[in-house]
């Protein structure tokens, strides 16, 4: 995430318009009617995904006051779904884009990259606060321990996830893998009716250390996705993620070399 964010002029507060894409999916749901429920916020509309003529009716219906919020649109849909939204925000400069689907390829995540020069984008495969803690100290881990250490994630999602491996869980192996050019394993399992849960094991000569993040409830996704909308409704440009948003850094640690006394 390397292109330079620039902020939009300070405005008065006013409800951010948003448009929640997908009629069906169990987020894109949960999060139109968590928005909705905060009319003083958020004017909020949940639209289909397989036809996005009413998508581009919106914007371009939807006031765009000089100064006030972006509009935000959410996308949590699937990846086809993602490539015919990037085609329409193409054409439209300094529509923010919060982008939370899963499964996108290195040609997509370039497209987001390409739309951040003219527009505000957040992209996250996880919005939970507590996951990018997480895989921001699995990074650290791997910058202290280095070779000295193995790494392996486990990956456990209800019986309906349809991704082998969750993102979350390709984000902790490639933590790891930036700061030791090793790739952790993974042990995925798909069962129950829970949500998810993540472990990311660092094994040492002797001993194991244990990162783990259990989700609890759905709700606990708001808080950064909330966040998130805030954060590009008030930008012009730009390619933000939860790094930034928690304004997280992977500077400040001393690698461990050798044994230590």
């Amino acid at each position: 995430m390397n292109i330079d964010a620039e902020a939009a002029p300070a405005r008065a507060a006013s409800p951010v318009a948003c448009a929640v894409v997908g009629l069906k999916g169990k987020m894109a749901t949960y999060v139109a009617a968590a928005m909705a429920a905060q009319p003083e916020r958020y004017d909020c509309q949940q639209l289909c995904a397989r036809d996005l003529r009413g998508l581009e009716e919106w914007l371009t219906a939807v006031p765009k006051a000089d100064g006030g919020p972006a509009p935000v649109v959410l996308d949590f849909t699937h990846p086809g779904c993602t490539s015919r939204l990037l085609d329409l925000l193409d054409d439209m400069p300094g529509v923010a884009l919060v982008s939370g689907t899963s499964g996108l390829d290195a040609a997509l995540e370039a497209r987001l990259e390409q739309l951040a020069e003219q527009s505000p984008v957040f992209r996250a495969s996880n919005f939970s606060m507590g996951a990018a803690l997480q895989n921001h100290l699995a990074g650290l881990l791997g910058e202290l321990l280095g070779a000295r250490a193995e790494a392996a994630v486990f990956d456990f999602h209800h019986a309906r996830k349809l991704d082998p491996v969750s993102a979350t869980a390709e984000r902790l192996q490639d933590a790891w893998q930036d700061a030791t050019g090793t790739l952790p394993g993974v042990a995925a399992v798909r069962m129950g009716d829970g949500i998810s849960e993540h472990t990311f094991y660092v094994s040492l000569p002797g001993e194991r250390l244990e990162l783990a993040h259990r989700l609890l409830q759905r709700h606990a996704f708001l808080y950064g996705i909330e966040a998130a909308v805030r954060l590009v409704a008030g930008q012009r440009r730009g390619l933000f993620g939860m790094r930034q948003l928690l304004g997280l850094t992977g500077a400040g640690v001393r690698p461990i070399h050798g044994n230590q006394s």
